[in-house]
C-alpha cells in the first residue's frame, strides 16, 4: 500500500502530473524529430497548431495562435476557459448536438471542429482523428486528464478511462521511449512492455492495472532497449521503498520476494560484468532478503573476484568496514585462491583466520607437515601442530593427525636419554627407584609401539592409493609416493629404533626370569628395527632421486 503525502488524492497529484506532462512535451529533446514533423504538418493550419499546444496543456500559446493567426476571437475566448467548469462543457456539448442535428458541422473546418469537440470533453473523437505521428501516449493521457475528467477525479479514474480508450484502439499504447523512437507513436497493442512512467502512475493510483501489471514494473524493457540494463529499476525500487511506496505490498509474499531477489541478482551481475566493480556487486547482492541466498551470492562474488579486491586495499577496506562483510568470508576466498595457486602455507593461514579448523587440519597433515618434516624443519612442524591442540574437538581424526607429530617429538625428546650409558634401571640401589625406572622404560616402549601402529593407520588414512596401471620399480612410481607416506614411514623407522633402544634398557641379567611375553615383545621390536633399517636405506635412495616430489 502506498503511504505518504505523494498519494494520488486531491489536487496535489493533479498539479504534479500536469507539471510533469508539460515538461515532457516542452523540454524532451529526444523527440526533436517529432516536433519537426509537427511543424511541417501544421504549417498553414493554425487550428491544428493550437490543438497540438493543448495536448501539452499550453493554453496560453493555443489562445494566441487562434486569436492572432486564425483571427477567431470567439474560439480564443472559449480556449481560455478550456478544461474548467463542467457547465462550460455541457453548453459546448449541447451546441455541437445542435450543429449535428441541422448538419451545420459540415460547413465548419475540421481542425476547428476538433477544438470544439475537445472543449466539450469529447476526447475520444479528437484522439481518434489526430495523426498517430503527432500524438504519443503522454499527450493523449493529458487530454483525458485535462479535458475529459473533472478536476476532482482521482488518478485511478483517469487511468481507467485512458486504458479503456486504448483497448478500444483509440488511444496510443503507453510504449517506452525507445519503442517510439524506433517506429514512432503507435495506437496498437504491440509491445508487451509499458513505459516505466506509466507504471509509476498506476502505482500512485493504488489500483491494479491490466495494461501495466506491477510484476513488470522494473523490467529493463520498461525504460531501456538493453535487456541487461537493470540499473534504473534497481535504484527506483530502493527509492520507492524509502518513501513508503512498496510496489510489492499488494503481491503474495513469495512472489514479491522472488521478484526482489531477481532484481538484486540481475543488477549485481550487471555490475560484475562491467568489470572493476566487484565491491558494488557485493553491495547489491547484500540487499537480498533471504539470508542463505545472500550469503551464497556474496561468497561467490568474493571468490570469483578475489584478485581484484585483495590487491586493492581500498576495496578490501570497503568490503570489510563499510559493507560489514564478515572477515571469515574474506579469509575463505583468500584461502581458495591460495589453494588454486598451490600455496599451502598461505591457505593454512587463511583457513585458520576463517575458523575452518577441520579443513586446516587436513591441509596441515596431508600437505604442510610432511613436506616440512622431510625438509628437516621440525620446529615449524611442532609449532604448526600445537595450533590445533585447543581445537582438537573441532577437527576430524585428531589422534591420527597433528597429534602424531606432537607425540613423535615428545618421544624424540625422551630418545636423547637412550644414549646415556650412566642411566641403568637395574643398577644397584634403592629397589623403589629401580622399579620406577623400569616402569618408565616400559611406558616408553608401549608409547613407541602405540605410535608405530597409529602411524601405520594414518598412512592408510591420509595417503592416496596408487593409481592402477603404474608399473613397479620405476621413476613414475617413486615420484607418486606422497609426502605423508614418506614422512610417516620415516617416523616409523625412527620410532622403531627408539623402541628397540628402550627395550634394551630392560634386557639385563636381572630380568632374565621375566615372563616370556615381554621377551617376545622385545624380539618383535628387534625385528621391526631390522626392517626399519632396511626401509630407511631404501628411502634415502628413493628420496635422493625424487627430491622435487617432496616439496609441493
Amino acid at each position: 500500500m502506498v503511504k505518504g503525502s505523494w498519494c494520488a488524492e486531491g489536487a496535489f497529484w493533479r498539479k504534479n502530473v500536469t507539471v510533469w506532462l508539460q515538461d515532457e512535451v516542452k523540454y524532451d529533446t529526444r523527440r526533436a524529430a517529432q516536433r519537426e514533423a509537427e511543424e511541417r504538418m501544421v504549417k498553414g493550419r493554425p487550428h491544428m497548431e493550437a490543438l497540438l499546444h493543448l495536448t501539452g496543456n499550453q493554453v496560453r500559446e493555443a489562445t494566441k495562435v487562434v486569436a492572432l493567426q486564425a483571427r477567431d476571437a470567439r474560439l480564443a475566448t472559449l480556449l481560455a476557459q478550456g478544461g474548467g467548469h463542467l457547465a462550460t462543457r455541457a453548453l459546448l456539448t449541447k451546441q455541437l448536438q445542435i450543429w449535428s442535428k441541422w448538419a451545420v458541422d459540415d460547413y465548419v473546418l475540421k481542425d476547428r471542429m476538433l477544438l470544439y469537440q475537445l472543449l466539450a470533453g469529447q476526447v475520444d473523437e479528437v484522439v481518434h482523428e489526430l495523426d498517430p505521428q503527432l500524438l504519443d501516449w503522454r499527450r493523449a493521457f493529458g487530454l483525458y486528464l485535462w479535458f475529459r475528467m473533472p478536476s476532482s477525479a482521482p488518478l485511478a479514474d483517469v487511468l481507467r478511462v485512458f486504458e479503456s480508450a486504448h483497448l478500444r484502439e483509440i488511444a496510443p499504447a503507453p510504449t517506452p521511449y525507445y519503442e517510439e523512437a524506433r517506429r514512432g507513436p503507435d495506437r496498437r497493442f504491440l509491445p508487451a512492455a509499458r513505459d516505466l512512467t506509466y507504471h509509476l502512475l498506476c502505482l500512485a493510483s493504488r489500483q491494479p492495472s491490466e495494461l501495466a501489471p506491477a510484476q513488470h514494473m522494473f523490467l529493463p524493457a520498461t525504460y531501456s532497449a538493453d535487456p541487461l540494463d537493470h540499473a534504473v529499476g534497481w535504484h527506483l525500487q530502493g527509492v520507492l521503498r524509502a518513501i513508503g511506496a512498496d510496489p510489492w505490498a499488494e503481491m503474495e509474499v513469495v512472489e514479491g520476494e522472488g521478484l526482489q531477489a531477481h532484481l538484486h541478482c540481475n543488477f549485481s551481475a550487471q555490475l560484475e560484468m562491467a568489470g572493476g566493480l566487484c565491491e558494488w556487486a557485493v553491495y547489491a547482492a547484500m540487499h537480498l532478503a533471504a539470508g542463505g541466498a545472500r550469503t551464497k551470492l556474496v561468497s561467490e562474488l568474493l571468490h570469483q573476484h578475489c584478485d581484484e579486491w585483495s590487491g586493492d586495499p581500498d576495496k578490501a577496506a570497503f568490503l570489510r568496514d563499510t559493507l560489514g562483510v564478515p572477515p571469515e568470508m574474506l579469509s575463505d576466498a583468500l584461502a581458495q585462491r591460495a589453494r588454486y595457486r598451490r600455496d599451502w602455507t598461505a591457505e593454512l593461514a587463511h583457513r585458520l583466520d576463517a575458523g575452518q579448523w577441520a579443513t586446516a587440519h587436513r591441509l596441515f597433515v596431508r600437505r604442510i607437515a610432511p613436506t616440512l618434516f622431510l625438509q628437516g624443519k621440525h620446529a615449524e612442524v611442532r609449532q604448526g601442530a600445537a595450533v590445533f591442540v585447543d581445537a582438537q574437538d573441532e577437527v576430524d581424526h585428531w589422534r591420527s593427525g597433528a597429534h602424531l607429530f606432537l607425540e613423535y617429538y615428545s618421544l624424540h625428546e625422551l630418545s636423547r636419554t637412550f644414549a646415556d650409558d650412566d642411566v641403568d634401571p637395574h643398577s644397584e640401589g634403592d629397589d623403589a627407584n629401580q622399579a620406577l625406572e623400569i616402569a618408565r622404560w616400559r611406558a616408553v616402549v608401549e608409547r613407541c609401539r602405540a605410535l608405530t601402529m597409529d602411524l601405520s593407520a594414518a598412512s592408510a588414512l591420509w595417503c592416496k592409493p596408487k593409481p592402477a596401471g603404474l608399473e613397479d620399480n620405476n621413476l613414475q612410481e617413486r615420484m607418486f609416493v606422497s609426502d605423508p607416506h614418506v614422512a610417516f614411514t620415516r617416523m616409523v623407522a625412527a620410532v622403531s629404533v627408539w623402541q628397540v633402544k628402550a627395550a634394551g634398557k630392560l634386557c639385563t641379567p636381572q630380568v632374565a626370569s621375566t615372563p616370556s611375553a615381554l621377551l617376545l615383545e622385545d624380539a618383535r621390536a628387534c625385528r621391526v628395527h631390522s626392517m626399519a633399517s632396511q626401509m630407511s636405506a631404501w628411502l634415502q635412495t628413493a628420496t635422493s632421486q625424487t627430491t622435487p616430489s617432496f616439496v609441493m
